[in-house]
């Protein structure tokens, strides 16, 4: 497929997602969303990526849903790009999820709506200090939308889940920091610096240990204690018997870095 809206880079083991619509704020359109379910199909089938960057160019983020596209959807017939949408926000967030891939949302501004939530729906958040979190679904007559019913609760708490959607609250990256909306905040000039530190380790670690603490984790947070364990024993088993176990244990003694194999 080719990509419009989007652009795909990977190097160094590290694949890049970033959304490419800086003129009008990286705001979503249907289009947009069919490239980065191709662009996410193919990070998750490259060997040679360990580990998922999701940004954006130009001064935001992602903007929400392009309402310009949603205002030509209309006069054409709604419920087609209705579905389409729909299918796009309710699949996505579990392909993210499911991805054995760590996944690392580099946010350079206002991430408002559909930004926001798709943000949430990464593993860990790093967000410029000229960010803005916005979820202001209820001044556009819309229920919150990717997952983030899910995910906002669990990872703010759901006082504070509650007060982002029903206030429709605009958050600076610093109080998006407090509330633990996101892992980092650095100033913009050095947003990919500071993503680089996070993902160059993740690049080099092992891929089954990353694939099986990031399955147990997604696993744990929505499951029991006794199925966790019986889970984390199973997991456990698997490491116990693997060439990158064995060659964690052989640089850790040799005192040099381990050099895991790529799956």
């Amino acid at each position: 497929m080719q990509y419009d809206n989007i652009l795909l880079d990977t190097r160094d083991g590290v694949a890049t997602i970033t959304l490419n619509r800086p003129a009008k704020l990286n705001a979503y359109t249907v289009e947009m969303g069919d490239e980065f379910m191709d662009a996410l199909a193919r990070v998750r089938d490259d060997q040679r990526a360990r580990v998922l960057v999701i940004t954006a160019a130009g001064r935001a983020f992602c903007a929400g849903i392009d309402i310009e596209d949603a205002a030509a959807a209309r006069k054409s017939g709604y419920t087609e790009w209705h579905e389409k949408v729909i299918r796009f926000v309710a699949t996505a967030p579990g392909v993210m999820t499911e991805m054995d891939k760590p996944i690392v949302a580099a946010v350079n501004g206002a991430a408002v709506g559909l930004g926001a939530t798709l943000a949430l729906a990464c593993d860990i958040r790093i967000a410029a200090d000229v960010a803005r979190f916005a979820l202001p679904f209820g001044r556009v007559g819309l229920a919150p939308e990717f997952g983030s019913t899910f995910t906002l609760p669990r990872i703010v708490g759901l006082g504070r889940a509650l007060e982002l959607v029903l206030t429709n609250k605009t958050i600076n990256a610093s109080e998006a920091k407090s509330i633990g909306l996101v892992n980092e905040v650095v100033p913009a000039g050095e947003l990919a610096q500071a993503v680089t530190n996070v993902t160059a380790g993740m690049a080099k670690g092992s891929y089954m240990a990353m694939r099986l603490a990031k399955q147990g984790l997604y696993r744990g947070s929505a499951g029991s204690l006794e199925g966790q364990l019986a889970w984390e024993r199973e997991a456990l088993r698997a490491c116990f018997g693997s060439t990158d176990h064995e060659e964690g244990l052989n640089a850790f003694l040799e005192k040099r870095e381990p050099k895991f194999s790529a799956k």
